[in-house]
Order: C-alpha cells, then sequence, then structure tokens
C-alpha cells in the first residue's frame, strides 16, 4: 500500500509538472467535478476556456469511494470545485485541503433541486440528483452562473451555450416522456435504490431491494420478489458491480435484465437506455 501510495504520488507529480511546462498560452485554468454526468453537463458550457477534471471514473462507486492523493492535488490545483452536493466523499476531500486552498471557490450544484427521501438512511436525501432531466436544468443553471463569475468576460460564449443545453435538455425530456408514457405506473427491480428521481419524473415505482443504508439480506430479497410479483414487474436493472444476485432475481421473476450506468459520462445516453429497457418490456 506505501508503494502503492508513492507511485499515485508521483504519476500525479509527473502530470503537473508537465503541465507547469507548457507555455502560459496553451494552458487552460481547471474546474473540478465530482461525478462524469457532472463533466458531461458542464462540458456543454466551458466550451474551450476551462479543463474540466472529474474525481469519479465512469465504474466507480461515489458511496464507497474514498478520495485519493491524485484527487487531493486535482483540487488543489483547480479555480472551482463543482460538487454534486449530499455525496459523503465530497465532504471528505474538501476537508482535505482546506488548509492548503482556503479560497477555493465551491459550488454546490443541487442546489433549487426538491430533493426526495429514498432508501439511503431515515431524514437522508437521496443523493443521485443527476439521474433526472429536471433535476439536470437546475445544475446546468447553477453551473452557468458560477461560470460567469468565474469567467466575466466569456458571459456571451456562456450564455448562448447554456441556452443550447437548456434546449437540448428540454428535447430529451420530451422523447422520454414520449417513451414513457404508456410505462406509467409501472415498476422495475433495482439493488440500489439510485433512480428514485427518475421513477418519480415518469410516474414509475421503484422496487429497490437496499434500504435505509443497509445492505439487502435474503430476507429483504424475498419481500421484494413478493412485490414484484404482485406488481407483475417485467424488468430488472442491473449494474456493473453488482454480482449474479440480481440476475437470479430476474430469473425468479421470469423478467429481463438490463444493466444501467447511471455514473456514465454519456449521461443523456445512459437515461435514454433505462427508458428503452423499461418500455422494451412493456406489453
Amino acid at each position: 500500500m506505501v508503494l502503492l501510495g508513492a507511485v499515485l504520488v508521483a504519476a500525479a507529480l509527473t502530470l503537473l509538472l508537465l503541465r507547469a511546462c507548457q507555455p502560459a498560452e496553451q494552458q487552460r485554468p481547471v474546474i473540478a467535478v465530482s461525478i462524469p454526468p457532472q463533466r458531461y453537463l458542464l462540458e456543454q458550457l466551458t466550451g474551450g476556456n476551462f479543463d474540466v477534471v472529474c474525481l469519479l471514473q465512469d465504474e466507480a462507486n461515489p458511496e464507497s469511494y474514498e478520495p485519493s492523493m491524485n484527487n487531493v492535488l486535482a483540487l488543489e490545483q483547480s479555480r472551482a470545485y463543482f460538487m454534486m452536493g449530499h455525496i459523503g466523499f465530497e465532504a471528505a476531500i474538501l476537508s482535505k485541503v482546506s488548509a492548503s486552498r482556503p479560497d477555493l471557490k465551491v459550488i454546490d450544484t443541487s442546489t433549487g433541486i426538491d430533493l426526495v427521501a429514498s432508501g439511503h438512511g431515515p431524514n437522508v436525501p437521496d443523493p443521485h440528483v443527476w439521474v433526472s432531466v429536471g433535476n439536470a436544468r437546475h445544475i446546468a443553471a447553477n453551473m452557468h452562473h458560477a461560470l460567469v463569475d468565474l469567467d466575466p468576460p466569456h458571459r456571451g460564449d456562456y450564455d448562448r451555450r447554456y441556452a443550447h443545453l437548456r434546449q437540448r435538455l428540454d428535447s430529451l425530456d420530451g422523447a422520454l416522456r414520449s417513451m414513457l408514457d404508456s410505462a406509467r405506473g409501472r415498476a422495475f427491480v433495482v439493488w440500489h435504490p439510485s433512480l428514485t428521481y427518475f421513477a418519480r419524473d415518469y410516474g414509475l415505482r421503484q422496487l429497490a431491494v437496499e434500504q435505509d443504508g443497509l445492505r439487502g439480506t435474503p430476507q429483504r430479497v424475498e419481500q421484494v420478489l413478493d412485490e414484484a410479483r404482485r406488481l407483475r414487474v417485467a424488468t430488472v436493472l442491473t449494474y456493473r458491480d453488482i454480482d449474479g444476485r440480481t440476475a437470479a432475481m430476474a430469473r425468479a421473476l421470469d423478467a429481463r435484465v438490463a444493466e444501467i450506468n447511471p455514473m456514465s459520462h454519456e449521461w443523456d445516453r445512459q437515461l435514454l437506455r433505462i427508458a428503452h429497457a423499461l418500455t422494451d418490456s412493456v406489453p
């Protein structure tokens, strides 16, 4: 572990030295974000004015993730940190850089979102706010305001890109509503309760095995299966980092399995993939 840590530090320092050796006119200021869907939205707004670095990769689990030395160094080199809000590791990494970067501008991109409770624990808001086009409108607006504040000379560029992004979000929302209109009221099974906002937006019902922040027990699996049979669930959604238990539930329900990745940088395609998975099973 000590050797691995030394390798990570050496790699990060090498990247910083290479960046320092670039001509000043080629260097761009850096903005850090927490997760890939944020990076997708922010890149639609920044154009070539900022480099956007993401602390997590597409396959990472934000609820079990621990910040690395590379993450700390990335934040220390950033003009601002666009946190998602309500994700545990964000507070941890901010505490690590608070001494070295007390001037770091921190923007909570979830400001203004109507948070809902979920299976993450009593009185704990569901942190997966990005799996909703409606929420993405708030996230994009917060990013737009922050960019204008960070870089006033390019306000016109940010205004134009923001207007274009809003149009794309409206089109995506319209497409999802058209696809899911016939599925309103239907239920689906998922292991981790990550699609609460998606289900809320389009009139769906999420049956999650994990609840109240606890791992799924055999008893809880049976409860979900009983409810799923009663509701005639036809789709089980699964993630790459979940073991074969989800597939076993699908077999027990004689339901189809669809793999999704709500953490993907291809945020819009993932929402469409989820909608396709649900509507393909609707009779």
